[in-house]
């Protein structure tokens, strides 16, 4: 149960993550020409 618990939480900081690491490409993109 308490694995369960763990993995909900960090769910979470996963999607965060991977969302940060979207926009920095799309931001890298941006740049360049």
């Amino acid at each position: 149960m308490d694995s369960k618990k763990e993995g909900a939480e960090m769910l979470p900081l996963l999607c965060m993550q991977l969302l940060k690491l979207c926009l920095l490409q799309h931001e890298l993109f941006r740049y360049l020409p």
